[in-house]
């Protein structure tokens, strides 16, 4: 009796753990994709033109005359700077592209300007008058040939940028004649005199 359980049993216990071992699952993948678009924008952008250098408005104010008594040794000149603006625009996100949508004009903004103003005598000038000083309008005093910076806190795209400089001179030490023979070899030195004045626009930059 003993013989014929065993018999049947193991038969049984085989198949179940055969079975077992083999078990697994059926997994499939369904190919399939999403799309959006992302919103991006530009922001508006503004030039500042090329520095243009005028005479000031009164008569004389790009003249010095060297005189005995009563020398006009005074200038008076101004740089001008023409902001323009560009238009920046935007596309909305969504499941479709967004139209362009072009920006309003900008409300004012600050801008920091960097400059140089530099005056140079030559052709026999140098030897009798020198530069006493640069003086901006807005009272800062300027070093010919050394770049400063200006700051506009309400600029728009209408604005011009301007400076005004007041450039004197002063005699040389010992240099302003005091005989007829002295004048004469003035006037010979200074006839090819040069009286340049240069204004360069550096840089302009938005400043928050």
């Amino acid at each position: 009796m003993k013989k014929r359980m065993l018999a049947v049993m193991l038969p049984v216990a085989a198949f179940v753990a055969l079975a077992g071992t083999g078990f697994g699952v059926w997994v499939f993948n369904e190919t399939s994709n999403d799309s959006t678009h992302a919103g991006y924008s530009v922001t508006n952008a503004y030039s500042v033109g090329d520095i243009a250098l005028a005479k000031g408005t009164a008569a004389g104010d790009d003249t010095i005359t060297l005189d005995q008594n009563n020398p006009d040794f005074q200038l008076k000149y101004v740089t001008a700077s023409g902001v323009t603006e560009a238009l920046g625009g935007s596309s909305a996100a969504g499941e479709s592209q967004g139209d362009w949508t072009a920006n309003a004009a900008s409300d004012t903004f600050k801008v920091k300007a960097n400059y140089k103003f530099e005056v140079v005598l030559d052709g026999g000038l140098e030897k009798y008058i020198a530069i006493k000083s640069i003086d901006r309008e807005t009272n800062n005093a300027v070093t010919s040939g050394t770049a400063f910076d200006v700051t506009y806190a309400s600029v728009t795209k209408n604005s011009v940028l301007t400076e005004t400089y007041n450039i004197e001179f002063e005699w040389k030490p010992d240099m302003k004649p005091t005989t007829i023979a002295a004048y004469n070899t003035m006037v010979g030195d200074v006839d090819t005199g040069t009286i340049t004045l240069t204004a360069t626009l550096n840089s302009a930059v938005y400043e928050a």
